[in-house]
């Protein structure tokens, strides 16, 4: 990579998972940005752009090969998208170890800063009626929790010590335009059911659920890069506020009733009665105070998505 004149230079590793595909369009569609696309199969991610001049695509191996030399002259950034979604411990071993060597890799590129995902999943469930602020109370519980707090400690430790600008972001569920073997969101299965004329099957239902569009991540981050590094705050929670938090039985009814707008008869949806303790939202006043970002993809609009894919 030679110098690229004029631009904001991003590396983003994970870059053809479900956040990291997303920003990678998200900022090429910005001409102030030029992408270092990093994932493992980057010939996947090179073809969804071609000849596209503001976009490379390269793999681990070739980033950690890497010189000074190549963000001399240049305002560049990392935004570490790569974890496992499995709860498998030997690819939990995987993903953080490539954190750690990724985080270094950023000292040795004196990168301006690095944006680092996580997940609201660390956070103890708020009191009812009320979001977890970046300050709320930690509840640290599962492989992948665990392995998330820990790349947020690698990186205060890691680019704290070098002086290098950092962020954690604490997402919200993100709502996934597939259905695949390493996690199934409620959504997806209640559209799918619908589709099928299958009853849904809901269990509790007064839990509250908090989901936010990748494309609303994909923005949230950018408004982050757009400003000066030195200003981030450790910690930004980046989800949907009330907007689309909501119980999952009330998703469910919402799913059945959008099914009619794409011709799908209603289905009966079956309450399993169980008491489950879950609230998931998240205050993002935060991010909107520092950045004037705000989502923009309401709940409907997901549920939308996910019939449009099916059409």
């Amino acid at each position: 990579m030679g110098l690229i004149m004029n631009k904001v230079v991003v590396y983003i590793t994970g870059a053809s998972g479900l956040v990291g595909r997303y920003l990678v369009s998200d900022l090429l569609s910005n001409t102030d940005f030029y992408v270092v696309a990093v994932s493992s199969c980057p010939d996947v991610v090179a073809g969804r752009y071609k000849e596209n001049y503001r976009l490379e695509s390269i793999n681990y191996d070739d980033l950690i090969k890497r010189g000074p030399s190549v963000t001399k002259g240049n305002n560049c950034f990392l935004v570490h998208c790569a974890f496992t979604r499995k709860n498998d411990p030997k690819e939990a071993k995987q993903s953080l170890d490539l954190a750690k060597v990724v985080l270094e890799k950023c000292v040795d590129l004196k990168m301006n800063g690095v944006l680092n995902i996580s997940s609201r999943s660390l956070y103890k469930e708020p009191e009812k009626g009320h979001l977890n602020t970046e300050d709320s109370e930690l509840n640290l519980s599962g492989l992948i929790t665990l392995g998330k707090y820990a790349v947020e400690l690698m990186t205060a430790s890691i680019l704290g010590m070098a002086n290098i600008a950092y962020s954690n972001l604490r997402l919200a569920s993100v709502n996934e335009l597939k259905m695949d073997n390493n996690m199934i969101r409620p959504l997806n299965v209640f559209v799918e059911n619908v589709i099928a004329s299958k009853p849904i099957r809901v269990v509790g239902g007064m839990q509250v659920m908090s989901f936010v569009d990748p494309r609303d991540v994909a923005s949230a981050i950018r408004s982050l890069l757009f400003i000066q590094p030195n200003l981030w705050k450790d910690i930004y929670n980046i989800g949907t506020g009330w907007m689309c938090t909501d119980t999952l039985l009330n998703m469910a009814k919402l799913v059945v009733e959008r099914g009619r707008v794409y011709g799908y008869e209603p289905v009966e949806i079956n309450i399993e009665a169980k008491e489950v303790n879950q609230r998931a939202g998240l205050d993002i006043s935060r991010i909107i105070c520092d950045t004037n970002w705000k989502p923009q993809i309401s709940l409907m609009e997901m549920i939308d998505a996910l019939y449009e894919m099916k059409q």
